[in-house]
């Protein structure tokens, strides 16, 4: 697991509560976080889990066209290669 996945999360080490270290980038980060913890007693015995993240874009939103509804008449005989309509969407 790369350095920067890592630095993602910190645990509290007396309460085990999860936080994150640092403000996510869904653009540049996997999608599934994925980390092996691992809790020690006093008399050393210890014991294995695995804390999975899945990261969510919380901007994601789907193309979104510019209108509602689009017409468009293609006369008979027309070339083949002249658009007949030019649709605009837009992804933000």
């Amino acid at each position: 697991m790369a350095g920067l996945y890592v630095a993602s999360i910190s645990i509290d080490s007396d309460t085990a509560v999860v936080r994150l270290a640092r403000q996510l980038n869904y653009a540049e980060l996997n999608k599934t976080l994925e980390y092996v913890l691992q809790a020690t007693d006093g008399a050393n015995a210890s014991t294995t889990a695995t804390l999975t993240i899945d990261v969510l874009d919380s901007r994601a939103q789907g193309p979104r066209f510019d209108q509602n509804q689009y017409n468009a008449f293609v006369p008979e005989l027309s070339n083949t290669l002249v658009p007949a309509i030019r649709i605009f969407v837009s992804d933000k």
